[in-house]
């Protein structure tokens, strides 16, 4: 469904979003990464110490993965990192409503326009509500009428 909206949009063509990218997949390179967010807000010191070997550095997706689990031990599900390809709709943990923990860690990338960041902590959050009366959220119960999408775009 996101996939289908940002192609009537024009995301990767000449309309709304014209010339943000040439094509683009969501979750895709950076699929997981709301689980790491949520991870960063409710552990910032085991979250900083792990994102500073994990994040552009020379280690294999082996070594990424034993980090992961050494640094936090009781995390359930599919590991957020080292995913590989995903397949042009991302995965389920791609896509969630907005709570508090993920408001608190993108509410300083909202904006208007696509900035191509990718770094966890600069954030670039637009809206596609295609209104002049759009406010951004506020609290977390305003944030729990929104959904946030990963997008990986390429250009």
């Amino acid at each position: 469904m996101v996939c289908e909206y940002l192609n009537d949009e024009g995301f990767a063509q000449d309309l709304r979003f014209a010339g943000h990218c040439d094509y683009f997949s969501v979750g895709g390179r950076y699929s997981g990464r709301l689980n790491p967010l949520r991870l960063r807000d409710q552990q910032p010191k085991p979250f900083a110490r792990f994102w500073k070997r994990y994040w552009m550095k020379s280690i294999s997706d082996e070594e990424a993965e034993a980090l992961f689990r050494q640094t936090y031990p009781d995390y359930r599900g599919k590991l957020p990192i080292s995913r590989g390809s995903v397949g042009f709709e991302g995965a389920p943990d791609d896509a969630r409503v907005m709570d508090e923990p993920l408001l608190r860690q993108l509410k300083a990338g909202f904006g208007e326009s696509v900035d191509y960041s990718y770094e966890i902590a600069e954030p670039n959050v637009i809206c596609t509500q295609d209104t002049d009366d759009f406010e951004w959220p506020k609290t977390a119960d305003e944030a729990a009428k929104l959904w946030v999408v990963v997008i990986d775009y390429h250009f």
